[in-house]
């Protein structure tokens, strides 16, 4: 279990690593990089900004593609955890991989474990995703399951240019 604190410092050291790896990668100021939370509409070309299953689940417990995206020269994404649906969720676990075909295996991680635990937030190790790389997401769910019929938000924050979405005073008042 993490404390809030704790949760705090990663995210806040997830965001410092994003925009050093965005800033060097650039040759340009970190101080021209933001870092915020992830849209799936304005960052993963969803049909909504709700996080839901973009495919159908044709397969009981086997992993298959939910949804793919390349992103741009100046965007990086750190997925760092899961909310889970805590009504009869059918979806209990994601792989994500890279590439194109999807070649590369980055991680696979299962949370049923946290509905078990009576809670809906689930968070792992940061995975990193760099500028023109493309995102491949795998889903398995336990039973057949509608495209667009179940919210499952992938927790993940953008790093990219500022004033490409952000475009206000970035101090907090």
């Amino acid at each position: 279990m993490l404390t809030q604190s704790q949760i705090t410092s990663k995210l806040m050291s997830m965001q410092n690593e994003l925009i050093a790896m965005a800033a060097k990668a650039t040759n340009t100021s970190p101080s021209e990089w933001v870092c915020r939370d992830a849209l799936p509409l304005t960052d993963f070309n969803f049909n909504s900004e709700r996080w839901v299953n973009q495919t159908l689940f044709a397969a009981l417990n086997t992993f298959q593609r939910d949804w793919l995206f390349q992103l741009p020269i100046d965007k990086y994404v750190a997925f760092y955890g899961v909310v889970q649906n805590p009504v009869n969720p059918t979806i209990y676990g994601i792989r994500f991989r890279q590439g194109n075909a999807g070649a590369t295996t980055i991680d696979t991680i299962h949370f049923r474990k946290i509905l078990e635990e009576d809670n809906v937030i689930g968070y792992f190790d940061r995975i990193i995703y760099r500028a023109q790389s493309t995102i491949w997401i795998d889903l398995i769910a336990d039973a057949l399951t509608p495209a667009f019929s179940e919210e499952f938000e992938i927790l993940a924050i953008v790093c990219e240019k500022y004033g490409n979405v952000v475009s206000g005073d970035k101090s907090i008042v």
